[in-house]
């Protein structure tokens, strides 16, 4: 697997059981979950099918109460072409970016 990036937010290491919940009838909708255990939904983002889009990354906290269909899993990561919704950039880009953020600074991106 790859380095922990340098970054002041906190990780996760995406692993076999790493879902995101797309499913906005889910008690877990917009939510990373590890395992099946207690799924109750009918879609979710298999994140370790995308390892290039998450070597390095980190969560846009958009729509964190969960507003039924209001969208999910988006997040800032590494990718040179459309997304289905997130923000794709360069490898390069991406790290450089996760080095000067925390979670202290409280830092936000400005989506128009």
């Amino acid at each position: 697997m790859h380095n922990p990036p340098n970054t002041g937010l906190t990780t996760f290491k995406i692993t076999n059981d790493t879902y995101w919940v797309d499913d906005p009838n889910s008690v877990y909708y917009n939510k990373r979950m590890d395992g099946t255990q207690n799924k109750d939904w009918n879609s979710a983002e298999y994140m370790i099918d995308h390892p290039t889009e998450y070597e390095y990354g980190f969560v846009i906290n958009y729509n964190t109460d969960a507003v039924y269909n209001a969208g999910s899993a988006t997040f800032f990561h590494v990718r040179n072409k459309p997304t289905a919704g997130c923000i794709g950039t360069s490898r390069e880009f991406v790290l450089k970016y996760l080095s000067k953020l925390n979670s202290s600074s409280n830092p936000y991106i400005l989506i128009v």
